[in-house]
């Protein structure tokens, strides 16, 4: 981790939290040691909440947020005006690109928090067995979340279970792939046996034993190193989907033309598996920056036309009068927002020529809660986790173990809920194709493609070419006359893709890690 990070970072946190102001009058909350701190449950509990915190921290404060995530592949660009320092797919990381810095630097940080936690639990006196039994699965979940995406970036890492020493942290090793793996599955095991079906109302978004089912069978989805995965996914999910009504887990659908819209800005519902809490009086986790709406993220011609006709269908040739925004089936109008679209109700989004943030013909509105006055103050949760997944990951592990048919009809429960039809012959590449297409569109700005391109290896098909969008300056000389049906489709290359294979999709080891700590190696390829 950054040697430059205090590492009781947590107290700060917790202290935070809790608003323990008699804390404070002890000692400094800089220099609190842990076995001062940890003398009751009720400062676990805030240890906890800390955790949870830290979590949030990682996967959504600046360009860490999870639906940046999209900007690594073949769904979304960075315009000019974007923060964004350097650019995944056109082969622009190097060990000096603040991007690999800030996962490494902010994970590890969080991976700290959650440390400390747990060895305080490990050597409490405490007697509240049950309850310190439950954090310690939530913990668990919380870490493995994180691994999960630093073993996916950088490969070989420290796996570390208890904060380092000032003195041991310029020296830790990484620790092989395969092992961190190893790892991951038994804690994720481990918080299955620990964690309880539901909580009580006031205590929902804390982890349950479903949230972490999803995730182990996620960790098995993306560890493609054993020959067993597969099964090992298909158990996971049959258990998960078999006690579903257990959990409260089911498609969401409210019944009304905006459902799938409503999906993502509807807290607590049945497809809701885990989500990083929010609240808008700041005395829970609060509110996130939400800037999908003003940001100046271009989705890609090629996200556009994976989304079907209505009747399901694919076009692609910008001259067939079938080519267009307003023929798609319902989940592209929830997603993303292009000229002509509506926000809500009659407010259209037009383009607006000269301003570097909404010069933007397509851009993301998944997420984006337009009945808030302020879009970049959301209190609404973040899905990361939820029971759609569950199902198509189930469909692909059946496809993978032979059972075609039986994958078509999870495919198909999917693609009910949006109304499309499910027409596919019971063989293994048909139904993998539509099942990797599906992950696409149902997914997109959810942060789980570029994961599924590395566990698919399909780099070199997915970044050859170029990144294409639609040439914004077309709409500023449209009249004002001109239905949006007719607006023009026409198309402009951004940058030109580079996949370099010797990396094998990894993230570069900073830098500044590398100079504090000589024992981390370099990936290949930078």
């Amino acid at each position: 981790m950054s040697k430059a990070r205090n590492f009781f970072l947590w107290v700060g946190i917790a202290v935070a939290v809790a608003g323990c102001t008699d804390i404070l009058d002890q000692e400094p909350k800089t220099t609190l040691a842990p076995e001062n701190f940890y003398t009751n449950i009720e400062n676990f509990e805030v240890g906890v909440n800390g955790a949870y915190d830290a979590l949030r921290t990682a996967y959504s404060t600046g360009e860490l947020a999870y639906w940046r995530r999209d900007l690594w592949t073949d769904n979304m660009v960075p315009s000019a005006s974007s923060s964004i320092a350097v650019n995944v797919t056109a082969g622009e990381l190097t060990p000096f690109s603040p991007l690999p810095d800030s996962f490494w630097e902010e994970y590890y940080a969080s991976v700290n928090t959650i440390n400390e936690v747990l060895v305080a639990i490990e050597t409490t006196d405490l007697t509240e067995t049950e309850t310190l039994r439950r954090m310690e699965g939530e913990l668990l979940f919380l870490r493995s979340m994180l691994y999960i995406d630093l073993v996916m970036l950088f490969g070989d890492i420290p796996f570390l279970q208890r904060p380092p020493g000032f003195t041991e942290s310029f020296s830790v090793e990484v620790t092989p792939k395969a092992v961190v793996w190893e790892n991951i599955h038994t804690d994720l095991d481990r918080a299955i046996d620990m964690l309880p079906a539901t909580y009580e109302p006031d205590q929902r978004g804390r982890v349950t034993q479903g949230a972490a089912l999803a995730l182990q069978a996620r960790a098995w989805l993306y560890d493609t190193g054993g020959t067993d995965h597969w099964n090992r996914v298909r158990d996971y999910t049959t258990r998960l989907i078999d006690n579903a009504a257990v959990y409260g887990y089911a498609l969401y659908d409210d019944g009304t033309p905006d459902s799938y819209y409503n999906l993502f800005i509807t807290d607590h519902h049945s497809e809701d598996i885990f989500s990083l809490q929010h609240s808008a009086n700041l005395n829970n986790w609060g509110t996130f920056s939400n800037d999908k709406d003003v940001n100046s993220y271009v989705v890609t011609t090629s996200l556009v036309e994976a989304f079907e006709t209505t009747d399901g269908r694919i076009v692609t040739d910008t001259t067939d009068p079938e080519y267009s925004y307003f023929n798609k089936e319902p989940r592209f109008a929830a997603s993303i927002l292009h000229i002509g679209g509506q926000r809500t109700g009659t407010d259209i989004f037009h383009f607006v020529p000269g301003n570097a943030v909404f010069a933007v013909s397509a851009k993301i509105k998944k997420g984006v809660n337009y009945s808030l006055s302020d879009l970049k103050q959301d209190p609404g949760n973040q899905m990361l986790l939820r029971y759609a997944d569950v199902l198509l990951m189930h469909a692909e592990a059946l496809n993978e173990t032979n059972d075609h048919a039986g994958a078509i009809d999870f495919l198909k429960m999917v693609r009910d809920r949006v109304g499309l039809p499910t027409s596919l012959t019971a063989d293994y590449v048909t139904v993998q194709t539509a099942i990797r297409h599906e992950r696409r569109v149902e997914f997109c700005f959810e942060g789980t493609r570029y994961f599924d391109i590395i566990r698919w290896d399909m780099g070199p098909q997915v970044f050859s070419g170029n990144a294409e969008t639609y040439d914004r300056t077309a709409y500023s000389e449209v009249n004002g006359d001109t239905p949006p049906e007719a607006y023009p489709y026409q198309k402009i290359t951004e940058y030109a893709y580079r996949f370099i294979p010797e990396r094998r999709y990894l993230f570069p080891i900073p830098d500044n890690e590398r100079r504090l700590n000589t024992d981390l190696p370099q990936n290949l390829g930078y």
